[in-house]
């Protein structure tokens, strides 16, 4: 798997800031939260500060749509998680969204719903595999993993030297490697390569990760 390329960070495109604090407090604890409340705020975000981890979009916003912002994203071959925040619910949004390969919610969302979208979207920024985020995520709902822990898990995935993951991460390799032992103490396994096997294992198989 390709090392990421993506800034470490979430775009979240609304107009009412009440969306914006609800989308922060979910979204900060997996990477920091660039917020815009237009299109053309959130292109200017786009080219001073890099394409985010994972992009949360209003459809209705001063000038124009949020699919508008997506479909240029994807057009530019931006394949990371993105999630269409509304509070429509026509078939054809529906189909757009699916076709923009983008996850839709109605407003309000449950705040569950926005973090398991940061462990995907953190998932997917170390291993560029969306099967991978959905198993990562459900191993995190199921175990209670940390941001954190999510974040070694999915890098472990990747095959990320430890050394450099400490240093994305800020922290010593002393740190980590005690961060990983709670971690693979919550999974019952006896290292970092063990569990990433068994995620891979299932990713491949194209199953989840239930016992």
């Amino acid at each position: 798997m390709s090392q990421p390329q993506s800034r470490k960070a979430f775009l979240v495109v609304d107009d009412d800031s009440v969306w914006i604090r609800l989308a922060t407090r979910s979204l900060e604890p997996y990477a920091p939260v660039m917020a815009s409340g237009s299109l053309a705020e959130a292109r200017a975000l786009l080219i001073r500060e890099g394409r985010p981890t994972g992009v949360i979009l209003d459809l209705e916003l001063p000038d124009g749509s949020g699919f508008e912002l997506l479909r240029e994203l994807r057009k530019a071959g931006y394949t990371a998680p993105a999630l269409i925040l509304t509070s429509h619910t026509q078939g054809e949004f529906l189909r757009e969204a699916g076709r923009l390969r983008a996850e839709f919610v109605r407003k309000p969302p449950d705040e569950s719903q926005l973090a398991q979208f940061a462990r995907r979207s953190v998932s997917y920024y170390w291993t560029e595999d969306e099967r991978v985020g959905w198993l990562v995520d459900e191993l995190a709902r199921r175990e209670a993993l940390t941001p954190r822990e999510v974040e070694i898990l999915a890098a472990g995935v990747a095959g990320l030297p430890r050394e450099l993951l400490a240093e994305d991460l800020g922290i010593s390799t002393n740190t980590l490697k005690s961060q990983i032992r709670r971690l693979l103490l919550k999974c019952r396994v006896k290292t970092l390569d063990e569990l990433a096997r068994q995620v891979l294992t299932q990713a491949l198989a194209g199953s989840g990760l239930g016992r």
